[in-house]
């Protein structure tokens, strides 16, 4: 009798997309830049067994999916295509509806309303693929003009010390000049209170009060 076979401790349940490990170690998947690899793996999303060469890429589905960008998408799946990861199985138009895509590395168990043939359709295409790398935008250069450390103190042109003595020289105290003014002393006046009842006007000195 023979033993059942025991499901692997990591194992899933349910549906998933798989691709080859060849499709992934070869120089037309490495090459790709990272748009196109997650444009990609959002593509294989689609695979259910037997519709290989009936995948959409419309802008409508790919928006759904987060990408939002029609140039960005555009630039993916001409890469995708370049590097024959993909190939397209049906023109698209204005009556005929959207652009049908195959990935090269399954077979096409239908090709019924498509625009290719057994005979034109290369399985295993991708293996042929000598592009180089694609070259990505480059990262923005720093300016030299910086310095090193942008929270330092120090200004660029470094620290200069002000001099504390004036440009036209020190000036020499005097001390022979006399401390008397010289109008004199001041004299203090004493004060006198106003008698009871006088009353005083105002603008009008002490001695004009009014009994």
């Amino acid at each position: 009798m023979s033993k059942k076979s025991k499901k692997p401790p990591e194992d899933f349940t349910g549906t998933f997309s798989r691709i080859p490990h060849a499709v992934m170690d070869s120089q037309a998947f490495i090459g790709l830049s990272d748009r196109g690899k997650s444009l990609l793996f959002a593509l294989i999303r689609q695979i259910n067994g037997s519709n290989n060469g009936r995948l959409q890429l419309t802008n409508t589905w790919l928006s759904g999916h987060g990408w939002q960008s029609h140039s960005s998408n555009s630039k993916a799946i001409t890469e995708l295509i370049e590097r024959e990861l993909i190939v397209v199985s049906r023109l698209g138009g204005l009556n005929a509806s959207c652009n049908r895509y195959a990935v090269t590395w399954l077979q096409i168990s239908n090709f019924v309303g498509l625009d290719i043939t057994p005979q034109s359709y290369k399985q295993g295409s991708w293996a042929d693929c000598k592009l180089p790398k694609t070259v990505g935008r480059k990262p923005p250069q720093k300016q030299k003009n910086h310095p090193d450390k942008r929270d330092s103190t120090i200004p660029t042109t470094g620290t200069e010390s002000q001099s504390t003595i004036p440009v036209y020289g020190t000036s020499k105290a005097n001390f022979d000049q006399s401390t008397i003014p010289v109008y004199g002393n001041n004299v203090s006046i004493p004060y006198t209170p106003p008698k009871p009842g006088s009353k005083r006007i105002v603008g009008r000195s002490r001695k004009e009060t009014i009994q």
